[in-house]
C-alpha cells in the first residue's frame, strides 16, 4: 500500500492518496527484513539506476513513525479493527499516533517545514514478511522508492498474535524529500543493462490493479519517471526482444499522453510516470528492448526529451 503526502511552497498541504493495498502472494514462504536489509537493497537498486542513496539517520523521526504505525497496522489486523485503509488509524485504539502519515511522523519529531514531501508504504500480512521486492515488483509502489528527490526514509516491522495463535504481521517505509534544490532525473527500471528480471507480474496484488481490463498475469512491469520535473507526457512506447527486435504486444499506462500517443490514461500513477507490460509473461533468458518518447514539464514549458531506449534480460 502506498500513500504520498505534499506540501507546496506556499505551504498548502495536498494528498494524492488512491488506496493502493498490496498483499503477498505466499507468506509463509519467505522471511522477515531487517531494517538494515532494507535500507541496503533499496540503496543498491536505486545506485543501479543512477539516483542517490536515501539516508535512514538524516530523518530518525521516519523510522520511528514507521514502527509505531507497524505495530499499530499489527495489532489492528490481530484485533480485527477496519480502518477507511491501512494507511489511516483510530483514535482510542490501542497504539495509536496519528490518523495520517503526516500526523504520524509529526508525532514522532519530525518538524514542519524541514519537509517537502513525505511518502509511505505499507504492507500487511498473515505471515512473514518479504516488503522491498514486493513494493519494487508493484509499480505503484515503485515510484516512491525510486524518486530521485525522496532522499530520508525509517523503516519499521512489527507482528501480534490472536488468541488462537495467527500471527499478523506489518511492514512500513516513510519516506521524504527536503527542500534542497531538486535533482532531475529519467529513471528507468529495469535499470539499462539489467539482468535476472523477474518475467510476470500478478496485477491484482495491487488495489486498485494496474492497467485495468487486462489479465490477471502480466509481463514484469517496466517503468520511467521523471524525477524533479512537474509531469511527464508519453508520445510513443515499444517493447522488442531478441536480436531481431520481435514487436511485443503491450499495455501501456500514462498520466498524461500526447495527442499521438494511444497510451491508456491512469489517474493512479503520479503526474510524471509512465508505465507498459507485456500483455503475457515474458520469455525467460531473453533480453529486451524498450523505447519511450515524449515530453516533460519543466516549469516554464514542455520540453520534448530524447527518446529513452535501454535493454534488460529476463531470469
Amino acid at each position: 500500500m502506498h500513500k504520498r503526502y505534499s506540501i507546496t511552497v506556499a505551504g498548502l498541504v495536498t494528498v494524492t492518496a488512491a488506496a493502493l493495498s498490496l498483499a503477498l502472494a505466499t507468506p509463509s514462504a519467505v522471511a522477515a527484513e531487517s531494517a538494515g536489509d532494507i535500507y541496503a537493497q533499496l540503496n543498491a537498486i536505486r545506485a543501479q539506476v543512477g539516483v542517490p542513496a536515501a539516508s535512514a539517520t538524516t530523518m530518525p523521526a521516519l523510522a520511528n513513525a514507521a514502527a509505531s504505525h507497524a505495530s499499530y497496522r499489527a495489532q489492528a489486523d490481530a484485533d480485527g479493527g477496519a480502518d477507511s485503509s491501512q494507511h489511516r488509524q483510530t483514535s482510542g485504539r490501542q497504539g495509536f499516533t496519528g490518523v495520517t502519515g503526516a500526523d504520524r511522523t509529526k508525532a514522532a519529531g519530525l518538524q514542519d517545514g524541514t519537509w517537502s514531501s513525505q511518502s509511505e508504504n505499507v504492507t500487511t500480512t498473515g505471515g512473514d514478511l518479504h516488503s522491498l521486492q514486493s513494493w519494487i515488483d508493484a509499480p505503484y509502489h515503485r515510484f516512491p522508492l525510486l524518486d530521485a528527490n525522496n532522499q530520508a526514509f525509517g523503516y519499521g516491522t512489527a507482528s501480534a498474535r490472536t488468541f488462537l495463535g495467527r500471527t499478523h504481521s506489518a511492514a512500513v517505509l516513510e519516506l521524504a524529500g527536503t527542500w534542497q534544490a531538486p535533482t532531475k532525473h529519467l529513471t528507468t527500471y529495469p535499470a539499462p543493462g539489467q539482468t535476472g528480471v523477474p518475467v510476470s507480474f500478478d496485477r491484482q496484488r495491487e488495489l486498485p490493479s494496474p492497467f485495468a481490463g487486462a489479465a490477471a498475469t502480466v509481463g514484469y512491469v517496466i517503468s520511467l519517471q521523471a524525477d524533479g520535473y512537474a509531469a511527464l507526457k508519453v508520445k510513443h512506447i515499444t517493447l522488442t526482444k531478441g536480436a531481431s527486435h520481435t514487436p511485443v504486444a503491450v499495455h501501456t499506462a500514462a498520466r498524461f499522453r500526447t495527442a499521438a500517443s494511444s497510451a491508456s490514461l491512469d489517474a493512479n500513477l503520479p503526474a510524471n510516470a509512465a508505465m507498459l507490460a507485456a500483455t503475457r509473461t515474458l520469455d525467460p533468458h531473453t533480453t529486451y528492448q524498450v523505447q519511450i518518447s515524449g515530453q516533460y514539464d519543466n516549469g516554464s514549458a514542455w520540453t520534448t526529451f530524447p527518446t529513452r531506449t535501454w535493454t534488460f534480460t529476463t531470469a
